[in-house]
């Protein structure tokens, strides 16, 4: 029976000799890292297909995969100054259909070597502290993948970044709505749409003219403290902006919790009409509802002492449980 062969070495410059595609590919940005230092201007495609010799009954079982770099002195004094913040970031994807953006995923668990260290991956990202494993100095270093056989082509980027907290995507927003001059002028929506639906009734002294709004956030379920929405979105009603950036800290969708449309940290805008009510003193804690009037003015909302199973025979506002559509 013939001997295996040893497993076939592959350089970056090997695998990339075969023609990318037409138009570029890029991960899409992960709002909770900066970058640092970039290894790679852009992703680099990996090809690696089952090779069947003579004498051997299976392909061999990996490709062998390594990149050597050094890093310069600036970023190795970055990684000894933010030692707990500072991460090596290796990412993989692959094309979706008509996307230029990569999906974040592995075609199966994967080995790697970081110089000394040993892991394993299941899912892309893979981040390890700089710091914790002593893994990067100004020498040469050295990362081996061993890559499984896969007819589909991946992508792979490797940089160094920087973890960002909640607070300091908050801070953000802020930040951008300050120097943008960002409004998303709630009040004279409402009132437009008041009026609008008068004159689409046709109705005279209706005392339907007004607009129930809530001050729960739809994630947490609790009075939101930092109101916000998408530019993009059409809607009225606000989602508090740390529960959003909480709830994609553990599960990243970053997506409208009220209309599903995709939201970009750039997009956010704090509704500054919402936060002043949210901080008037005549609002008590206990209040989650406002109620806007056609002039636009508001008065917090008090539930009656007796309440009425009747269902409401006159309702400008339509299903309460449907967010108001602005187009």
């Amino acid at each position: 029976m013939a001997e295996e062969e040893p497993r076939k070495k592959v350089n970056t410059y090997i695998i990339n000799t075969i023609p990318k595609p037409k138009y570029n590919v890029q991960f899409k940005l992960l709002p909770f890292y900066k970058y640092v230092y970039k290894f790679m201007a852009q992703p680099e495609a990996i090809y690696c297909i089952p090779i069947y010799k003579p004498g051997l009954k299976q392909p061999q079982e990996h490709t062998i995969i390594e990149y050597e770099f050094e890093l310069p002195k600036l970023i190795e004094k970055i990684i000894s100054e933010k030692k707990n913040n500072v991460q090596l970031q290796i990412r993989f994807g692959k094309e979706l259909l008509g996307m230029s953006e990569l999906s974040e995923e592995l075609p199966e668990p994967i080995t790697f070597y970081i110089n000394s260290h040993k892991g394993t991956a299941k899912n892309s990202p893979i981040d390890y502290y700089c710091s914790v494993f002593k893994l990067l100095s100004d020498t040469k270093n050295k990362i081996t993948i061993l890559w499984p056989h896969c007819k589909t082509p991946y992508y792979i980027v490797i940089n160094i970044v920087e973890s960002i907290t909640i607070e300091d995507l908050v801070k953000q927003v802020q930040f951008n709505n300050k120097i943008r001059s960002i409004t998303l002028n709630t009040k004279a929506k409402i009132t437009e749409f008041l009026k609008n639906t008068i004159e689409k009734s046709g109705a005279d002294g209706c005392d339907m003219a007004t607009l129930d709004l809530s001050l729960l956030c739809p994630i947490t379920k609790l009075k939101m403290k930092l109101p916000a929405r998408s530019m993009k979105c059409n809607h009225l009603q606000s989602f508090d902006l740390r529960g959003l950036f909480a709830l994609n800290k553990i599960k990243p969708t970053w997506k409208c919790p009220v209309c599903n449309i995709p939201i970009l940290v750039d997009e956010l805008v704090l509704d500054s009409f919402l936060l002043d009510v949210i901080n008037t003193p005549s609002v008590p804690g206990n209040d989650f509802q406002i109620i806007i009037h056609e002039n636009g003015s508001w008065e917090s909302y008090k539930k009656p002492k007796e309440e009425t199973k009747t269902p409401k025979t006159n309702d400008c506002n339509g299903d309460d449980s449907e967010p108001i559509m602005i187009n």
